[in-house]
C-alpha cells in the first residue's frame, strides 16, 4: 500500500464580529471550514492534519499559555506534512505563522480561497 500524504489545513480559527451572534457564526463556519477541507484531503487520499479542530478540544484557545501550546505543537505537525493547504479569504496572526514556517521548510502550499473549491 502506498504511504498517504500528509496535508497542514491552514484555516482561521479565532472568530470575528460585533456581537455574540457574529461570533457564534463566524466560529462555525471557520470550524466548518476547517472540516469541509478535512474531507475533500480525504477523498484525495491525503491525511489531513488540522491542528485547531484538535487542540481546542482539551486546550484552551483563550488562555495564552495553553493557545501558544497548541499553537507550537500544531507547528512540529506541518514539520512532517507533504503540503499546507491555505483555505478561506482571509489569513489570521495563526496562519501567517504556519504559512511563514511552510515557506522556510519549502512545504509545497496549495491555496483554496472559496469552500465552493472542494467540491470541485
Amino acid at each position: 500500500m502506498d504511504k498517504f500524504k500528509k496535508v497542514f489545513i491552514c484555516s482561521p480559527f479565532h472568530p470575528i464580529g460585533n456581537t455574540i451572534k457574529e461570533l457564534d457564526k463566524s466560529l462555525n463556519d471557520n470550524l466548518n471550514l476547517a472540516k469541509q477541507a478535512c474531507i475533500y484531503a480525504i477523498k484525495q487520499g491525503y491525511i489531513p492534519y488540522a491542528p485547531h479542530l484538535y487542540f481546542p478540544m482539551f486546550l484552551s484557545d483563550i488562555k495564552p499559555e495553553e493557545r501558544n501550546i497548541g499553537t507550537s505543537m500544531g507547528i512540529e505537525w506541518l514539520i512532517n506534512c507533504d503540503e499546507i493547504w491555505i483555505c478561506g479569504n482571509r489569513i489570521s496572526e495563526g496562519m501567517q505563522n504556519e504559512i511563514d514556517k511552510a515557506k522556510e521548510l519549502n512545504i509545497p502550499i496549495v491555496t483554496y480561497t472559496t469552500i465552493t473549491e472542494f467540491d470541485e
